[in-house]
C-alpha cells in the first residue's frame, strides 16, 4: 500500500537479502529487534503498527512489549502456545495471530451441520462468532423474538442483500438472510437444532 511505509527488521543477514529482492518499497533492516537502541536510532519508536512472526512466541512476546513501550500504537505477535493469550494485558500485546485457532475456524466451517457459512473461535475457543444463513421455513417470517436462543447468545447482525440490520425483537426474518450469532461454545448443538 503506498500510503504505508513498511520497514521489515531481521538479524539474519541472508534473510534480509532475500526481502529486499522480494519486497518492493519497504525498508529491509539487518538488526536485532530485541535491541531498543537499534529500534529507536531507526525511529521505529515512532511507528503505528508492529506486527511479531518469528518462530519463538517468547521473542515476539517480548518484541511487541518493547515496542509498546517505546511508543508504538498497536502491537501485533505471533504466538502458537495457547495459554500465553491469557497475559496479553501484561504483555502489552493488543492482538495475537494464532494458527491454532485459524485453522480452527477454517475446520468449523465444514463440520458444523446447517446452513454454516463460516465459525470462527474466539476468546481461545470457549466462544465462537457465526454465521447462518436462513433457508429454514420454519424461520421465514418469524420475529426474533419468537426463536428461542440458548443462554448467552446474541444475534448481533442480520444481513440483507448486502446490508446489516442491527436487529430488535420485532425484526422479522426472511429467506436468504444471514445472522452474524455471537454464543458460547457449549451452547453450538442447540444453536444447530435451531437452524438446522
Amino acid at each position: 500500500y503506498k500510503s504505508y511505509n513498511l520497514t521489515i527488521i531481521d538479524k539474519n543477514p541472508e534473510k534480509c537479502q532475500i526481502a529486499d529482492l522480494l519486497i518492493d518499497n519497504a525498508l529491509i533492516l539487518n538488526i536485532d529487534a530485541l535491541d531498543i537502541n537499534q529500534l529507536r536510532s531507526e525511529g521505529l519508536d515512532n511507528a503505528d503498527i508492529i506486527i511479531s512472526i518469528t518462530n519463538n512466541d517468547e521473542v515476539n512476546i517480548v518484541t511487541s512489549t518493547i515496542a509498546k513501550k517505546l511508543g508504538v500504537k498497536k502491537s501485533i505477535a505471533l504466538i502458537r502456545k495457547p495459554g500465553y493469550s491469557n497475559f496479553l494485558d501484561a504483555f502489552a500485546i493488543d492482538n495475537i495471530l494464532s494458527p491454532r485457532l485459524i485453522t480452527a475456524s477454517y475446520i468449523l466451517k465444514y463440520v458444523r451441520r446447517g446452513k454454516v457459512v463460516s465459525a470462527v473461535p474466539i476468546f481461545e475457543g470457549k466462544a465462537e462468532i457465526i454465521e447462518y444463513v436462513i433457508t429454514k421455513d420454519t424461520l421465514v417470517s418469524k420475529q426474533i423474538m419468537e426463536i428461542y436462543l440458548p443462554e448467552h447468545t446474541i444475534i448481533g447482525a442480520v444481513v440483507r442483500n448486502n446490508n446489516a440490520i442491527i436487529p430488535k425483537g420485532d425484526t422479522i426474518l426472511k429467506k436468504g438472510d444471514k445472522l452474524i450469532i455471537f454464543t458460547k461454545s457449549e451452547a453450538l448443538s442447540s444453536l444447530e437444532k435451531i437452524f438446522a
